[in-house]
């Protein structure tokens, strides 16, 4: 029922084929077929610790399951801002120079999709992560490659 129910939805044509060439994609599919671990993109075949277990266990007891709140919880945006407050040599604001997020490539997209309007220009640096263009796709900007090319051997040339 739920392929039948899938069969419905179209991709839309401004994402269409990332699932074949995202390189996420093709080492999942690679470590399937060769039968390895895959150790960039968070699959352990493990359990937990049991401390973990009974730990998460007993916080859900206790009524801990909710949203937290959208920057983070705020015991962890102050322990943060506690720990890089030595490393910027001043005092961070846990609510207001902190963010939790769910990931780097979540909040790339945030920030990008924040900062960016239709037909805006970014410049890549090449080679580069694979997924700023993906984003910038779905944001509407548009990718200026710069080749990173290393100096001729030999040459005097720094630039």
């Amino acid at each position: 029922m739920y392929k039948t129910q899938l069969k419905k939805f179209v991709i839309s044509a401004r994402v269409k084929g990332w699932d074949s060439t995202n390189i996420w994609t093709k080492c999942a599919k690679l470590a399937i077929t060769l039968n390895t671990a895959n150790l960039g993109q968070g699959f352990p075949d493990w359990n937990p610790p049991e401390f973990l277990i009974e730990s998460m266990m007993k916080h859900i007891k206790d009524g801990n399951h909710q949203y937290t709140r959208s920057f983070g919880t705020l015991d962890l945006c102050k322990a943060i801002a506690k720990n890089y407050s030595k490393s910027y040599n001043r005092e961070l604001d846990p609510n207001t120079e902190v963010l939790v997020s769910s990931g780097g490539v979540a909040s790339l997209y945030n920030s990008l999709s924040s900062l960016l309007d239709p037909n805006d220009e970014v410049v890549l640096i090449e080679p580069f992560y694979d997924c700023y263009l993906p984003q910038l796709q779905m944001i509407g900007g548009k990718a200026v490659g710069v080749p990173m090319i290393p100096p001729a051997k030999g040459s005097t040339n720094n630039i």
